[in-house]
């Protein structure tokens, strides 16, 4: 909405004798009045209710702290909460989320050399058979790829060098369009890539599998199907989202083929849904890594109606088979169980302070400086998973700290407190951060 449109609800809303509903997104959390009853806090688990610049604040925080102060009814909701708000809530026992859609579950370890797909195939025998099933039966099918473009990884065959962005330490994609172009997905641009940055070797190698790469791979496989697609590349606005979704409901024997965009604009179930890909989320060394693919599972499956069908590299990871059964209290348990282990939320309280420098070295200097005036508290200093971006290096701090202790007027957190309110021009500071890459 423009200022305009704002200014003529407000003022509505404002007239209005009759009750109110308002559907708002967390920037107008200041429209609370004394005489709203109720907060509802939908799609709890989404990462945008963090703010994505200083001073970092999470709307979750701040309906919990309004609710309380205008004594209103907080009601939390998604298909899977946040794990520390499940251990807030002290909930024992959650249902399991059943599904009458028969669960379909592939090694993919065991399907090479599959003589109807390839040697190193993308599709698993079963879901290609559910594929042609689905277009003879006029039947609808919905597959999530984790990842844009068409490779992820490019690779020198002859030095083994992955080929990164020169201005980011991030891979470059590789992307098809009128020709194929690399695009670093940090700072946005695309780069030319024809040799070796490390040895100038010709022999590249893509590897992985990206959103195009499986488009092509089932135009070859299944030709005259109707393919939709829907990700950041295809999809630019919400009007097309809406759109595409729309066309795709209309058309049956048709595919939706999308990553994580697609649950923004699908919300009407399908015959069949399927991951052809999700292995890629578990190579990020992040404490939310399992949380986020079990909720992606969890919302692929709650659209099927007739099939729900997983293929994997990664047989053994738990959450294929809790996401498959509904045990979302088997989830929970295991999850706090790692994390009371390695000291994570709800058992510590993260601060994560961010140096940016010209060099690797000078920010790494600067942030282990820091660290040893906050030795009283556990502390980790490492890298950015991504190190450089757009030029800048990247060293990470992270303080854990009880958070009992947080809340206290001890020397060591009134320091601590202290300077987080004074150097966040110095560093970027983020108490409870969505991630820690």
């Amino acid at each position: 909405m423009g200022k305009k449109k704002i200014k003529e609800q407000l003022q509505k809303m404002a007239q209005s004798e009759k009750p109110l509903l308002v559907i708002a997104t967390k920037s107008f959390f200041s429209l609370i009045r004394e005489n709203f009853g109720m907060i509802v806090l939908e799609e709890e688990n989404s990462p945008h209710y963090k703010s994505q610049h200083r001073p970092y604040l999470d709307a979750r925080t701040a309906a919990e702290i309004i609710a309380k102060n205008f004594k209103l009814r907080l009601i939390i909701g998604d298909i899977l909460l946040r794990t520390e708000t499940y251990f807030k809530l002290s909930m024992e026992q959650v249902p399991r989320i059943t599904s009458e859609a028969e669960q379909i579950f592939v090694d993919m370890n065991k399907e090479k050399g599959s003589k109807a797909i390839s040697d190193f195939p993308l599709l698993s025998q079963p879901l290609y058979e559910i594929i042609k099933s689905a277009k003879k039966g006029e039947e609808k099918i919905v597959i999530l790829v984790n990842r844009r473009g068409y490779s992820p990884i490019t690779l020198c065959q002859d030095c083994l060098q992955v080929a990164l962005c020169p201005d980011c330490d991030s891979p470059l994609v590789l992307h098809k369009k009128e020709k194929n172009i690399f695009i670093c997905h940090k700072c946005l641009k695309e780069k030319t890539y024809d040799r070796c940055g490390a040895c100038q070797g010709w022999r590249l190698k893509q590897m992985g599998i990206g959103i195009q790469k499986a488009e092509e791979e089932i135009k070859k496989l299944l030709p005259g199907i109707k393919i939709f697609r829907m990700d950041s590349d295809s999809i630019k606005d919400r009007k097309e989202g809406e759109k595409t979704a729309k066309s795709f409901l209309s058309t049956p024997g048709s595919i939706l083929l999308g990553t994580e965009l697609l649950f923004s604009y699908l919300f009407e179930k399908v015959e069949n849904t399927a991951v052809l890909s999700i292995d890629s989320l578990f190579t990020l060394p992040d404490f939310r890594t399992n949380e986020r693919a079990f909720k992606l599972l969890l919302k692929l499956k709650a659209l099927a109606s007739k099939r729900f069908l997983v293929q994997t590299r990664l047989p053994e990871q738990e959450v294929f088979e809790d996401a498959l059964q509904g045990k979302i209290s088997s989830f929970y348990k295991r999850e706090l169980q790692a994390r009371k282990a390695l000291g994570f939320p709800p058992y510590k309280l993260l601060i994560k302070i961010r140096k940016e420098g010209k060099t690797l070295p000078g920010a790494k200097k600067e942030i282990n400086t820091l660290r040893s005036k906050f030795s009283k508290w556990e502390t980790l200093a490492y890298p950015a998973f991504v190190p450089k971006v757009r030029n800048k290096y990247i060293y990470n701090l992270v303080i854990k700290a009880n958070p009992d202790d947080w809340t206290t007027d001890a020397a060591e957190a009134v320091q601590l407190k202290k300077f987080l309110s004074s150097a966040y021009l110095k560093y970027k500071i983020d108490v409870e951060p969505e991630d820690l890459l």
